[in-house]
């Protein structure tokens, strides 16, 4: 079963399209730097290398507050983003607004977490279901 054809997602499924004939995953997408070590799971993006990274617990917050803090984040300036709901899975695309509302449901899905980037490729961000983290190279 593909991640979107989970139960949770049923609601919003018809909402993800294919953004081209691509293959290319987001970190290939973005030129993003890959994570090569795995001792402790971090993401596949090396972001220790993204010169402007931001981290934010999302554990620690509400799923409303989240929310809040991307409806007011730079991605609100976009109508759509581009997101890869696991590792393996292809890349979708999505109105920012089904994203923000169900950030929660996507990541549960992703099982370890996704990445996400904006059509022009300035704004890019990973959602970690263990250790809870948000890195983006915006503010959340």
């Amino acid at each position: 079963m593909d991640a979107i054809s989970h139960p949770i997602l049923k609601n919003i499924k018809n909402n993800f399209r294919k953004p081209d004939s691509s293959n290319l995953d987001i970190m290939q997408r973005c030129s993003l730097p890959s994570n090569v070590d795995f001792k402790e799971f971090r993401g596949n993006i090396a972001w220790e290398l993204v010169e402007n990274r931001k981290s934010m617990n999302w554990g620690t917050l509400y799923s409303s507050e989240i929310i809040s803090r991307l409806e007011k984040s730079a991605l609100e300036e976009y109508d759509t983003v581009y997101l890869q709901i696991g590792y393996e899975e292809p890349v979708f695309k999505l109105d920012t607004s089904v994203f923000i509302n169900y950030w929660e449901a996507i990541l549960h899905v992703s099982a370890q977490g996704f990445p996400l980037m904006t059509p022009d490729k300035k704004l890019y961000l990973e959602f970690l279901y263990t250790p809870k983290i948000i890195y983006s190279n915006f503010l959340i």
